[in-house]
């Protein structure tokens, strides 16, 4: 052991004296530059087109399914452009119903951000598909336009996993028949 110890105290020398090569490139590992998740870049959200109204169910079906909600076997879903009174830019005809039909009112529908159209027709759809009344508050609350993104993901999250979740009751149902056949 003691021979092998001054050709171990050489070899230490040289291995700790050895010059970097200058012929080696310098790895640099460039920032990434971290985006903070929106409407326009969240990969369900920015499919949503304000020209397409069934746009809207399909980012709804697939919202509904990262909580394991299978809507694929709605498939008569309308979307219906209409004058809609004072500032209502979207109703929810089938509630309480076996149909979906959301009417749009588009020329105030294209006025609203990104966000709020999208807050809008998951409301709407909450409605229909759910037959969701306002009591259960978040993204069933009424009269809510504007929402912050991971708000309104909360807010989505709640709705599907029954946290803020409530239906309407019988009595609410035939109160809202009641409406839309007088509307008829």
């Amino acid at each position: 052991m003691k021979r092998y110890l001054p050709l171990f105290l050489v070899l230490l020398v040289f291995a700790c004296s050895k010059e970097e090569d200058p012929t080696e490139p310098e790895v640099i590992i460039p920032e990434v530059e971290e985006v903070e998740p929106d409407y326009d870049n969240d990969p369900i959200y920015s499919q949503a087109r304000p020209n397409l109204l069934s746009s809207y169910w399909t980012i709804f079906k697939l919202s509904a399914a990262q909580y394991d909600i299978d809507l694929s076997h709605i498939t008569d879903v309308t979307f219906v452009s209409d004058d809609l009174p004072g500032n209502t830019a979207g109703i929810a005809n089938g509630s309480c119903e076996d149909y979906i039909l959301i009417v749009v009112d588009e020329s105030k529908f294209r006025w609203l951000t990104t966000g709020e159209q999208i807050f809008l027709m998951y409301h709407e759809l909450g409605h229909d598909v759910f037959n969701a009344s306002h009591a259960g508050g978040g993204l069933m609350a009424p009269n809510v336009r504007s929402i912050e993104y991971t708000l309104f993901q909360r807010e989505v999250q709640d709705f599907f996993t029954g946290v803020d979740f409530v239906e309407w009751t019988e009595e609410e149902c035939q109160y809202i028949r009641d409406l839309t056949d007088n509307k008829s």
